[in-house]
């Protein structure tokens, strides 16, 4: 009778048994495997805190050397821009030039040419000395 008594005994803390009746489960003590693997994954945390925050450094530098050279660019773009008109206006200008100076030269060729006739034979250069 005392082996059935002890059966339906709840068993009590420390007897072995978890405190359900079950078989004891190995606890965590303070400085234990969990803490060391809470440490472990407090420190990893901090790790990837500070490469998030140096990447996001670097991204906002880099940003702004991006933004540094797009005005430059920009900058750079207009001044071309206008060199183009300006120069666009000069070649405008130089070819109605040109073209005045070919036309000059032609009534020169006619002139030249009608005063030639009207002189008669010329001497040649060879002729003149």
């Amino acid at each position: 009778a005392g082996a059935a008594e002890e059966a339906e005994q709840p068993s009590t803390p420390g007897s072995g048994d978890n405190a359900l009746g079950g078989p004891a489960v190995d606890q965590p003590t303070p400085g234990g495997e969990l803490e060391q693997v809470e440490g472990r994954q407090a420190q990893e945390i901090a790790r990837l805190n500070q490469v998030i925050r140096e990447l996001k450094d670097k991204a906002k530098r880099e940003i702004k050397e991006l933004d540094d050279k797009a005005t430059n660019l920009e900058v750079e773009m207009r001044y071309n821009l206008g060199r183009v008109f300006t120069l666009r206006t000069e070649n405008t200008e130089l070819r109605t030039e040109n073209t005045e100076l070919k036309g000059q030269l032609t009534r020169l060729e006619e002139f030249n040419s009608q005063n030639a006739a009207a002189d008669g034979p010329t001497m040649s250069s060879a002729d003149r000395w």
